[in-house]
């Protein structure tokens, strides 16, 4: 019984044609299409073997979370998990006064320099003032 069961199986998958028979096909033509579709279902389970075993070997990925870890704890895993590492940090930068602080003292030169500029101006404003009232003095 199961061997006239095989039997069958075999000579039906021998005789397999998916390809359109015609009655003006020669037996040689036939034949042709018999093996392509033998090779066909045969790259196809091929295919379908690789993929499946493909999806089912690949690595599944765990996510863990550290909260505030040590830097030793973060170089470990970032030399391992380089790729898949991620930080979900609120704040991704250290405000600027964290890190400079700026003390500023003034030099008595400037001090200085803005008093003559200050008495430059003001000479000068003084000798246009008397200029003006010489030479007023002289149109009249």
């Amino acid at each position: 019984m199961l061997t006239n069961v095989l039997r069958t199986i075999f000579e039906y998958l021998k005789n397999l044609n998916i390809y359109v028979v015609t009655n003006e096909d020669t037996d040689i033509k036939r034949r042709k299409k018999i093996y392509a579709t033998r090779l066909f279902l045969i790259l196809f389970i091929v295919s379908l073997v690789v993929l499946v075993g493909y999806t089912t070997s690949t690595f599944k990925s765990t996510t863990i979370h550290l909260n505030n870890p040590s830097q030793i704890t973060f170089e470990q895993i970032y030399s391992t998990h380089r790729d898949n590492l991620v930080c979900p940090c609120t704040q991704k930068f250290i405000q600027i006064e964290k890190f400079i602080q700026v003390n500023v003292s003034y030099h008595q030169v400037i001090r200085i320099f803005f008093f003559f500029l200050f008495f430059y101006f003001f000479l000068l404003l003084r000798s246009v003032r008397v200029y003006s009232q010489i030479t007023n003095g002289f149109h009249q």
